[in-house]
Protein backbone atom coordinates (compact mmCIF):
# COMPACT_ATOMS: atom_id res chain seq x y z
CA UNK A 1 0.00 0.00 0.00
CA UNK A 2 0.84 3.53 -0.59
CA UNK A 3 1.49 6.26 2.24
CA UNK A 4 -1.33 8.54 0.51
CA UNK A 5 -3.23 5.10 0.38
CA UNK A 6 -2.76 4.83 4.00
CA UNK A 7 -2.79 8.60 5.16
CA UNK A 8 -6.14 8.86 3.22
CA UNK A 9 -7.94 5.90 4.12
CA UNK A 10 -7.01 6.26 8.12
CA UNK A 11 -8.58 9.31 8.05
CA UNK A 12 -11.42 8.39 6.09
CA UNK A 13 -11.78 5.13 8.86
CA UNK A 14 -11.43 7.49 11.92
CA UNK A 15 -14.77 9.56 10.85
CA UNK A 16 -16.29 6.53 9.58
CA UNK A 17 -15.73 5.56 12.86
CA UNK A 18 -16.92 9.07 14.85
CA UNK A 19 -20.17 9.02 13.36
CA UNK A 20 -20.95 5.18 13.25
CA UNK A 21 -20.88 4.53 9.70
CA UNK A 22 -17.83 2.22 9.01
CA UNK A 23 -20.06 -0.43 7.19
CA UNK A 24 -21.77 1.82 5.38
CA UNK A 25 -18.87 3.65 4.11
CA UNK A 26 -16.91 0.24 3.39
CA UNK A 27 -19.83 -0.71 1.02
CA UNK A 28 -20.23 2.29 -0.46
CA UNK A 29 -16.36 2.95 -1.40
CA UNK A 30 -16.52 -0.88 -2.76
CA UNK A 31 -19.24 -0.32 -5.15
CA UNK A 32 -17.64 3.61 -6.03
CA UNK A 33 -14.50 1.33 -6.83
CA UNK A 34 -16.36 -1.73 -8.42
CA UNK A 35 -18.28 0.79 -10.89
CA UNK A 36 -15.44 2.47 -11.81
CA UNK A 37 -13.36 -0.37 -12.55
CA UNK A 38 -16.52 -1.55 -15.13
CA UNK A 39 -16.83 1.76 -16.69
CA UNK A 40 -12.99 2.32 -17.92
CA UNK A 41 -13.84 5.49 -19.73
CA UNK A 42 -15.01 6.96 -16.66
CA UNK A 43 -12.34 6.30 -14.91
CA UNK A 44 -10.04 7.71 -17.67
CA UNK A 45 -12.13 10.50 -18.16
CA UNK A 46 -11.75 10.90 -13.89
CA UNK A 47 -7.73 10.17 -13.90
CA UNK A 48 -6.63 12.56 -16.77
CA UNK A 49 -5.14 15.41 -15.48
CA UNK A 50 -5.55 17.95 -18.43
CA UNK A 51 -9.69 17.57 -18.10
CA UNK A 52 -10.58 20.50 -15.00
CA UNK A 53 -11.39 19.85 -11.75
CA UNK A 54 -14.80 21.36 -11.79
CA UNK A 55 -15.26 19.20 -14.84
CA UNK A 56 -14.50 16.09 -12.74
CA UNK A 57 -16.67 17.13 -9.83
CA UNK A 58 -19.59 18.42 -11.84
CA UNK A 59 -19.13 14.06 -12.98
CA UNK A 60 -18.91 12.90 -9.35
CA UNK A 61 -21.90 14.80 -8.44
CA UNK A 62 -23.83 13.53 -11.23
CA UNK A 63 -23.24 10.21 -10.62
CA UNK A 64 -22.74 10.78 -7.09
CA UNK A 65 -24.60 13.00 -4.96
CA UNK A 66 -27.62 11.65 -2.61
CA UNK A 67 -26.79 8.08 -3.43
CA UNK A 68 -23.88 7.69 -0.92
CA UNK A 69 -22.96 9.16 2.26
CA UNK A 70 -22.45 12.71 2.65
CA UNK A 71 -19.28 12.54 4.44
CA UNK A 72 -17.90 9.96 1.19
CA UNK A 73 -19.42 12.41 -1.08
CA UNK A 74 -16.71 14.60 0.20
CA UNK A 75 -14.12 12.81 0.09
CA UNK A 76 -14.44 11.93 -3.12
CA UNK A 77 -14.31 16.12 -4.07
CA UNK A 78 -11.40 16.48 -1.98
CA UNK A 79 -9.66 13.78 -3.75
CA UNK A 80 -10.63 15.24 -7.30
CA UNK A 81 -8.91 18.94 -5.45
CA UNK A 82 -5.61 17.35 -4.28
CA UNK A 83 -5.26 15.36 -7.38
CA UNK A 84 -5.56 12.43 -6.29
CA UNK A 85 -8.38 10.69 -8.30
CA UNK A 86 -6.06 8.10 -9.52
CA UNK A 87 -5.01 6.96 -5.51
CA UNK A 88 -9.17 6.06 -4.99
CA UNK A 89 -8.06 2.28 -5.96
CA UNK A 90 -5.17 2.40 -3.30
CA UNK A 91 -6.90 4.27 -0.95
CA UNK A 92 -9.70 1.41 -0.86
CA UNK A 93 -7.40 -0.99 -0.81
CA UNK A 94 -5.58 0.25 2.46
CA UNK A 95 -8.96 0.99 3.91
CA UNK A 96 -10.34 -2.22 3.21
CA UNK A 97 -7.46 -3.63 5.08
CA UNK A 98 -8.17 -1.40 8.34
CA UNK A 99 -11.68 -2.42 7.77
CA UNK A 100 -11.57 -5.99 7.89
CA UNK A 101 -8.89 -5.68 10.82
CA UNK A 102 -11.32 -3.37 12.37
CA UNK A 103 -14.04 -5.86 12.27
CA UNK A 104 -11.81 -9.15 12.72
CA UNK A 105 -12.55 -10.02 9.24
CA UNK A 106 -10.31 -11.76 6.52
CA UNK A 107 -10.59 -12.98 3.15
CA UNK A 108 -10.46 -15.63 1.09
CA UNK A 109 -10.15 -16.50 -2.57
CA UNK A 110 -11.27 -20.18 -3.37
CA UNK A 111 -10.27 -21.18 -7.16
CA UNK A 112 -12.26 -24.21 -8.57
CA UNK A 113 -12.82 -26.26 -12.15
CA UNK A 114 -16.10 -25.40 -11.60
CA UNK A 115 -19.08 -23.14 -10.12
CA UNK A 116 -19.12 -24.50 -6.47
CA UNK A 117 -22.88 -24.68 -5.08
CA UNK A 118 -23.99 -22.24 -2.26
CA UNK A 119 -23.78 -24.94 0.45
CA UNK A 120 -20.15 -25.90 -0.23
CA UNK A 121 -19.14 -22.26 -0.02
CA UNK A 122 -21.01 -22.22 3.34
CA UNK A 123 -19.58 -25.03 4.39
CA UNK A 124 -16.23 -23.55 3.55
CA UNK A 125 -17.07 -20.48 4.93
CA UNK A 126 -17.54 -22.46 8.34
CA UNK A 127 -13.84 -24.45 7.88
CA UNK A 128 -11.86 -21.37 7.29
CA UNK A 129 -13.86 -19.27 10.36
CA UNK A 130 -13.10 -22.04 12.40
CA UNK A 131 -9.75 -22.12 11.42
CA UNK A 132 -8.67 -18.57 11.41
CA UNK A 133 -10.87 -17.17 13.81
CA UNK A 134 -12.35 -14.54 12.25
CA UNK A 135 -15.12 -13.90 9.57
CA UNK A 136 -14.45 -14.85 6.09
CA UNK A 137 -15.66 -13.00 2.75
CA UNK A 138 -15.61 -15.61 0.16
CA UNK A 139 -14.46 -14.55 -3.30
CA UNK A 140 -15.40 -17.72 -5.60
CA UNK A 141 -12.74 -17.88 -9.23
CA UNK A 142 -13.29 -19.98 -11.72
CA UNK A 143 -9.97 -22.23 -13.23
CA UNK A 144 -10.64 -25.03 -15.42
CA UNK A 145 -6.71 -25.97 -15.65
CA UNK A 146 -7.04 -26.70 -11.60
CA UNK A 147 -8.71 -29.72 -13.20
CA UNK A 148 -10.84 -30.28 -9.80
CA UNK A 149 -10.17 -29.64 -6.26
CA UNK A 150 -9.96 -26.19 -4.66
CA UNK A 151 -7.13 -23.82 -4.28
CA UNK A 152 -7.81 -21.52 -1.53
CA UNK A 153 -5.82 -18.14 -0.72
CA UNK A 154 -6.47 -16.55 2.61
CA UNK A 155 -3.66 -13.55 2.94
CA UNK A 156 -0.33 -14.85 1.93
CA UNK A 157 -1.00 -18.33 2.74
CA UNK A 158 -2.25 -21.06 -0.12
CA UNK A 159 -4.20 -24.01 0.78
CA UNK A 160 -3.85 -26.26 -2.82
CA UNK A 161 -6.28 -29.02 -2.64
CA UNK A 162 -5.82 -28.93 -6.40
CA UNK A 163 -5.95 -31.90 -8.52
CA UNK A 164 -3.37 -30.46 -10.88
CA UNK A 165 -1.07 -29.91 -7.96
CA UNK A 166 -1.92 -33.91 -6.96
CA UNK A 167 -0.75 -34.95 -10.27
CA UNK A 168 2.21 -32.87 -10.27
CA UNK A 169 3.45 -34.36 -6.57
CA UNK A 170 2.65 -37.80 -8.02
CA UNK A 171 5.00 -36.57 -11.39
CA UNK A 172 7.95 -35.64 -9.22
CA UNK A 173 7.62 -38.48 -6.63
CA UNK A 174 7.54 -41.02 -9.55
CA UNK A 175 10.69 -39.13 -10.61
CA UNK A 176 12.10 -39.96 -7.03
CA UNK A 177 11.79 -43.45 -7.13
CA UNK A 178 13.07 -44.20 -10.52
CA UNK A 179 16.48 -41.90 -9.38
CA UNK A 180 16.02 -44.17 -6.32
CA UNK A 181 15.84 -47.53 -8.79
CA UNK A 182 18.96 -46.61 -10.58
CA UNK A 183 21.00 -45.28 -7.31
CA UNK A 184 20.95 -41.99 -7.61
CA UNK A 185 19.39 -41.06 -4.57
Amino acid sequence: MSLVGKKYSQALLEVAKEKNTTDEIYNQFKSIIEALDANEELWDILTIPSIESDEKKAIIEKIFKGSIDGFLYSFLMISVDKNRVTDLKDIFESFKELYFVENNMVEATVVSAVALEEKDIKRLKGKLEKRYEKTVMIQSRIDPDIIGGLIVYVGDQVIDGSIKRKIAMMKNDLKEIRLQELGVN
